[in-house]
């Protein structure tokens, strides 16, 4: 799969947006006011030493924020440098691409998916249930470009929620949860195939979510659709 890897880190980083972004020698540090790991992670794209990565804990804890660093793609060097400075593995996470136009498939009749330019209440419920919090929810509301709020339904009924958001030719699928009554129904499978559809209505080649590498539940259905590991990242945090 041949998409440039900071292309899609900057995909994810325009559809999931940190609520403020701050440079400080080598490092990108994200302002995340309680919205996740991905919204507070400290990045870069250069080699870092000891000096950097103290520099950039300390920048977060005056941020009010615990050291967090992000480890993207095949960064080795940074890897191995926070790993000798005590910071442990957390949450690796595996970035599934496809081609929008292979996913792609909606029927206004049926309704399985509703498409919402903010947050509705019945979603923000669903969300609330998988422990999705409100300051998750202003990140949506902050999103720039393109984007869209996915109702799933299965039997006339409102079971599912998520998140997506288009940037450049890329679109990203966010927040997707699904109440535990109605997993197991098709439910996600039709969400993400809606998305992709809507995602190609806004010229979006690529559609794409983040799984965490163990949830095997959702890593074998959207494999199954036929989307693959085009990049992966980790987090690094002290104990």
């Amino acid at each position: 799969m041949s998409i440039d890897p900071l292309a899609l880190f900057a995909a994810i980083d325009g559809t999931w947006p940190a609520f403020a972004t701050h440079e400080k020698g080598i490092w990108t540090l994200r302002e995340g006011r309680g919205a996740g790991q991905r919204v507070s992670a400290a990045s870069t794209e250069q080699a870092a030493t000891k000096q950097d990565v103290e520099q950039a804990a300390e920048a977060m804890r005056a941020m009010g924020q615990k050291p967090l660093f992000i480890v993207r793609g095949a960064q080795a060097q940074l890897d191995e440098l926070l790993a000798g400075m005590g910071y442990r593995v957390k949450d690796p996470v595996d970035v599934l691409m496809a081609r929008s136009a292979d996913l792609a498939h909606y029927s206004q009749p049926d309704m399985k998916v509703i498409f919402a330019p903010e947050p509705m209440p019945i979603q923000a419920e669903i969300w609330e249930a998988g422990g999705i919090n409100a300051a998750r929810l202003d990140v949506m509301r902050h999103a720039k470009g393109p984007k869209t709020c996915l109702l799933g339904r299965h039997e006339n009924h409102p079971v599912a929620a998520g998140f997506l958001a288009c940037h450049n030719n890329i679109a990203m699928v966010h927040a997707v949860e699904v109440l535990p009554a109605a997993r197991r129904q098709g439910v996600a499978k039709a969400m993400m195939q809606g998305a992709a559809w809507w995602a190609q209505q806004q010229g979006a080649d690529w559609f794409g979510c983040l799984t965490v590498s163990e949830n095997l539940p959702a890593q074998r259905l959207y494999r199954k659709m036929g989307m693959e590991t085009a990049t992966q990242y980790h987090y690094r945090v002290a104990d």
